[in-house]
């Protein structure tokens, strides 16, 4: 979660809102004066060739006994044609913008964004419930403390919310850190469906939605407005965190990003909204002796979309450092999306007011600023500055 103020400086005036390759958003045009005043340049070559040098051909003509009235056509005809380049010229020149005068900032726009001190996150597990996801719902619930243990060292104002089941309500209760016995709850929600009784069978028959996760968590995200089923998880000044685990593809009805595109609905804004999840490694799934896993598509695609983490179910995803990224994608923004359509080569980044040149790239597809390395922690303040551009056309 972070707080963001956007600042437009001012509007871009150039014609079809091109930029100047120097890095600018001025061109003549910004400048009325300039503007009128360049036309000058041609008039005064025609006159020059036209009149001037007309004159002087024609005089030299005469003393040579040459023809004068051809001397007089040929200057005119160099005139006419000069003035035509000139014309070319300064065309080119005010549709790419190559001289900025300086009347207008090269970075009309700026963006800023300010990282809260503790800040508060909501995290939505849903785990896929058939059979052959037993033992890793068991292990996810075991390693919860670990996970918790990470995300505490970076927010206590956190909740976690476990759904499993078709209609989206919480297995029981929402978890904060001042629930007593968290982590025993934890476990029970996770395997309320494929946990085994005495008998060694399921206890209860698969939900509908079990390997239909982005399903089951939209229709989660539905039922948090007041009174509700899971009414007060969706907190406004919140990140959401919705973490998937699955060995299947998403089978869900509709594409992906139709559930996606109702998360963000939901929380508001892209910008708070992370998917992360543990699925299957793409195209074909993964197989080892501890564990196999079909292609997670669906789930990957959600997470790119959002900045999530993707974790392979076949790998050590239990471990503490991947644990801790889990934690860190919680509570830690990587990715700061821009409002107005940027030029790649204008955007300048700034963290706590020190320019950062390396360690983030942009995302064009998405118009977005994605730190690969060291991204701004707690506290943190940061301030994109960008230029708007149009593709060029002649």
């Amino acid at each position: 979660m972070f707080i963001q103020h956007v600042f437009a400086q001012e509007e871009l005036v150039c014609p079809q809102e091109i930029c100047c390759p120097s890095g600018g958003d001025c061109c003549w045009t910004n400048d009325p004066m300039l503007f009128h005043s360049i036309w000058i340049l041609p008039l005064i070559l025609l006159l020059f060739f036209v009149v001037g040098v007309s004159w002087y051909w024609s005089k030299a003509a005469a003393q040579q006994g040459t023809s004068v009235r051809k001397a007089q056509t040929s200057a005119q005809l160099i005139g006419g044609t000069v003035f035509l380049l000139s014309l070319l010229g300064l065309h080119l020149g005010i549709h790419r913008c190559l001289i900025p005068t300086g009347t207008i900032t090269p970075y009309p726009y700026e963006q800023q964004w300010e990282n809260p001190v503790d800040p508060p996150t909501d995290i939505l597990f849903a785990v896929d419930q058939s059979c052959s996801m037993n033992d890793d719902a068991k292990v996810l619930g075991e390693k919860f403390n670990v996970f918790i243990n990470q995300l505490s060292s970076y927010s206590a104002n956190w909740q976690i919310m476990v759904v499993n089941d078709d209609d989206g309500c919480n297995r029981g209760s929402i978890l904060t850190p001042t629930t007593s016995d968290y982590q025993s709850l934890f476990l029970k929600y996770v395997q309320s469906y494929n946990a085994k009784g005495n008998d060694g069978e399921n206890s209860l028959a698969w939900p509908k939605f079990a390997e239909s996760l982005l399903t089951m968590s939209t229709i989660a995200l539905d039922k948090t407005d007041d009174a509700e089923c899971n009414t007060g998880f969706v907190r406004e000044n919140a990140l959401l965190h919705v973490i998937l685990v699955s060995d299947y593809k998403d089978s869900s009805a509709n594409p992906w990003k139709s559930y996606v595109d109702k998360m963000v609905e939901k929380k508001g804004n892209s910008a708070n909204l992370r998917i992360s999840a543990i699925a299957g490694d793409l195209p074909d799934g993964c197989n080892t002796d501890s564990n196999s896993a079909h292609g997670g598509a669906g789930y990957w695609e959600a997470v790119q979309e959002t900045g999530g983490k993707f974790m392979s179910l076949c790998s050590d995803w239990t471990s503490a450092q991947n644990l801790k990224e889990l934690a860190e994608a919680s509570v830690i923004s990587d990715n700061y999306p821009l409002e107005n359509l940027a030029e790649e080569s204008t955007i300048v980044v700034f963290v706590n007011d020190e320019m950062v040149e390396n360690g983030w790239h942009f995302d064009k597809e998405r118009n977005s600023v994605k730190f690969d390395s060291d991204a701004p922690k707690e506290g943190d303040k940061i301030r994109i500055r960008y230029s708007c551009c149009a593709e060029e056309s002649f």
